[in-house]
């Protein structure tokens, strides 16, 4: 290196000024909701580590030309401009001086520099040299207007004085001027006691709201008052005026405004909350409310009391739809209802029941049920997704994320042949009524049909014409073999004519995904699970909708028919399964037991048992008559993806993320 090389580092000043800025950042997040001060923290040694690494950040300047160095991984200078670059003098264009546009203070007083075609920028107060670590301090001169006094006055800045030695020529923008009010040297809350006082009041605020959310958590709002938002904006253009008056920048005024109506507004709720407690003379009164299906409660007789909304609370989705439950509102001196917080958890205590609480059973089960895993079928490379029985139940047939489907020998476990056509995972299998067909949907966009006895494929169906192509999640075969209804990613069912490939009905109605689709034994009705949370009944001859069933609280993952057809079984990813009486409209069990998204279910043929698989990685046996948790089945390592019983209820297979087939005996 010459001797004319230098060396350029970030000031500490300026380190501190960032971690502030940062630090100061990380409030809002830590007062707003307990949850996010786990990712505040990540944030904390993120930022710890991100301002070390800015510490080795240096300008350096020589005979040769510029360069930018920084230690930062490559990952982060993905995201953050201007890093690891060089130029030489000779490809440096124009250079000039101009102020940032972001915010105020000299140490944002910005050099850019043209490089051929490309442009880089520094900000030029912030850099000293590493021999002299002194920060430049700009003293404002009031004749300081012209551009020859403003490169003057910056020879105290390293960077300026070494590019003015070396001959660079600087330009100075126009509109760049160190008299202008906008360059003052520090914000005005370091120097203007009024800034001082504001600053002391939002931590107040601060304070108040975290202390008061951590001291009493009794009651809430049910209601928010409508005119918290005019006391927020009021206090905002109050604090604005205060400081514009007492002489501060107006950008600081509004920035400083912004945070302080910021934390009045947070420690409005539990304020106003108080003041409507202490000024209310009837106390807590209870009401009578009615669970709806979109987990709201409305009032029953005062239809002046507000509708609550609990759906975020997956607790309410257990219970059926159309009951009614008493809560404790007070309606305070401020004319706002509150909710009783205390007298809400110890209904919920009452309402559970011992069927709803999983135990295993200790004595013995009146019903047969596995007992040993018979085989574990090993051969797919990635998660097995679908799995089903041939009718005669001598052959088990297995798809996978890895575009493949297997067919293997029930009873001896062995690997019969592999189908292979598909682009993408398989997603859903289904075997034709006298089993020679076996269906296979993919996200490939189609579904493909094969002959069981040649391995031939028949034929590919693909989404008509007019409609784009669509992931297809789920298959089934009507009971008697000539039709097959898929449901798609699209939002769309379709039933498809299966000697043909023609389709019969292009199904619209669901808002979100299709996930899964089946025929009720009597072929006549439909019925599709959606990610809309919703299930829906269908007419197969006229395609038309029957009825919505409507209860789950998330994702609806699987449906099934009950072999007479007089129950229809879900699964949810809000981790419950349950038990619908179809004609009735009515749910007449919610199972609970899964700690998980409730995958796949399957009724045994005789109707008594219904199994169910998890992303808890186990399966579970209910009985279906009064809903009780009978056993679980542990062996998978990963998520348990479909179940399903043989047609004779001897057997019970499960395909699992393991990329394994369990076949239980």
């Amino acid at each position: 290196m010459s001797t004319d090389t230098l060396v350029l580092y970030k000031s500490s000043k300026e380190k501190k000024r960032l971690q502030t800025v940062f630090f100061s950042l990380l409030i809002f997040p830590i007062v707003l909701a307990e949850p996010i001060i786990f990712i505040s923290i990540a944030l904390l040694v993120f930022g710890m580590l991100f301002y070390q690494l800015l510490k080795c950040e240096k300008v350096i300047l020589d005979s040769e030309g510029i360069r930018y160095q920084s230690n930062l991984p490559k990952f982060i200078q993905a995201f953050v401009p201007s890093r690891d670059w060089s130029a030489k003098w000779s490809e440096i264009t124009a250079t000039y001086l101009k102020n940032a546009s972001i915010a105020s203070g000299t140490r944002l007083i910005t050099l850019g520099i043209h490089i051929g075609l490309g442009y880089k920028e520094l900000l030029v107060c912030q850099w000293v040299d590493s021999k002299n670590a002194e920060e430049f301090r700009l003293t404002l001169d009031k004749k300081c207007d012209s551009p020859t006094q403003i490169i003057t006055i910056l020879q105290g800045c390293p960077l300026i004085k070494y590019l003015t030695d070396k001959g660079i020529q600087i330009e100075v923008d126009p509109k760049f001027s160190l008299k202008t009010p906008f360059f003052q040297l520090d914000p005005a809350i370091n120097t203007n006691p009024h800034t001082i006082i504001a600053t002391i009041l939002y931590f107040i605020l601060v304070v108040y709201t975290v202390l008061d959310a951590m001291i009493y958590q009794q009651e809430t709002y049910v209601a928010q008052p409508f005119y918290q938002i005019y006391l927020s904006c009021g206090m905002a253009l109050l604090v604005v005026a205060w400081l514009i008056g007492a002489k501060v920048r107006k950008r600081e005024s509004v920035i400083i405004a912004l945070l302080v109506a910021g934390a009045f507004s947070l420690a409005l709720l539990p304020g106003l909350l108080r003041l409507n407690q202490l000024t209310d003379k009837m106390g807590l009164q209870s009401h009578s409310y009615e669970l709806k299906s979109d987990l709201s409660f409305e009032p029953v007789n005062d239809k002046t009391l507000p509708i609550l909304y609990l759906n975020d609370d997956h607790y309410w989705s257990y219970f059926q739809t159309g009951t009614f439950y008493e809560f404790q509102l007070r309606k305070g001196g401020l004319g706002f209802y509150q909710i009783s917080l205390a007298h809400l958890e110890q209904l919920k205590a009452s309402l559970v029941k011992p069927t709803f609480i999983v135990k295993e059973s200790s004595q013995a089960s009146a019903y047969s049920l596995p007992k040993k895993l018979l085989h574990t079928l090993n051969g797919h490379k990635s998660n097995v997704l679908p799995i089903t029985f041939s009718p005669n139940g001598q052959i088990i047939a297995s798809g996978s994320k890895d575009k493949t489907i297997k067919l293997w020998a029930v009873s001896t476990g062995n690997l019969l042949k592999t189908f292979t056509g598909h682009t993408d995972k398989i997603q859903s299998l289904a075997f034709s009524p006298d089993g020679n067909i076996l269906a296979s949907s993919s996200e490939d966009n189609t579904i493909k049909l094969w002959d069981i006895k040649t391995s031939e494929l028949i034929r590919t169906l693909k989404s008509p014409e007019n409609y784009l192509p669509s992931k297809v999640f789920s298959v089934s075969f009507s009971p008697d073999g000539t039709q097959l209804a898929s449901g798609n990613w699209d939002k769309s069912i379709i039933l498809w004519e299966v000697n043909s490939g023609e389709v019969l009905h292009f199904i619209e109605g669901h808002t979100d995904y299709v996930n899964s689709v089946v025929f009720s034994p009597d072929g006549l009705t439909l019925a599709s699970g959606s990610f809309d949370h919703s299930i829906k009944l269908w007419n197969v001859p006229t395609g038309k909708l029957i009825k919505t069933l409507k209860g789950h609280g998330d994702f609806v993952l699987s449906v099934s028919f009950s072999p007479d057809g007089k129950l229809l079984a879900s699964s949810s990813y809000d981790k419950t399964i349950k038990l619908w009486d179809v004609s009735k409209n009515k749910v007449l069990h919610t199972l609970i037991g899964h700690q998980d998204a409730v995958t796949s279910i399957a009724f045994r043929p005789d109707g008594k048992i219904l199994a169910s698989g998890s992303f808890d990685k186990t399966l579970k046996l209910w009985e279906v008559s009064t809903g009780q948790f009978l056993s679980t089945f542990k062996g998978h390592r990963d998520y348990v993806n479909t179940i399903v019983f043989s047609p004779d209820g001897r057997l019970l297979a499960s395909g699992s993320g393991d990329d394994t087939v369990k076949i239980w005996e």
